[in-house]
């Protein structure tokens, strides 16, 4: 009967809630934080995507698997492995070559934009003349 009533218990054990842990309050407080700290970020991504292509919004989010490894490394010391590293590169590497590519194209606009300002004034210059 009490082999029985262990196995009951084991089954049942992952569905039943165990009282917290005496931890002076630090998981209540780690619960707070994290869900404040979701909420605000995602309330600053919908907030930033408004002014910011699709595109880059997705690589900005990106940077989140880079920097997470970065982060645990330097705070708990846990070293990732190589595919981690190189993983954040690929990320790193593709968002470089975004905002490079971004930057290009902005340039070829306004430059666009001066010469055909420049040939609506006969080149002087002045939009008035």
């Amino acid at each position: 009967r009490n082999q029985n009533q262990n196995q009951n218990e084991s089954v049942l054990s992952p569905l039943t809630p165990t009282p917290p842990a005496d931890d002076g309050g630090v998981a209540i407080a780690a619960l707070v934080t994290q869900t404040l700290s979701v909420a605000v970020a995602f309330a600053l991504l919908t907030l930033g995507a408004k002014d910011v292509p699709s595109a880059e919004v997705s690589l900005i989010m990106l940077l989140e698997l880079a920097l997470g490894p970065l982060l645990v490394w330097a705070a708990v010391g846990e070293m990732p492995t190589w595919r981690v590293w190189l993983g954040a590169a690929g990320v790193l590497a593709t968002m470089a070559a975004e905002s490079f590519a971004a930057v290009a194209d902005e340039r070829r606009e306004g430059s666009a934009d001066y010469s055909a300002a420049e040939r609506e004034t006969g080149g002087s210059g002045d939009a008035a003349a």
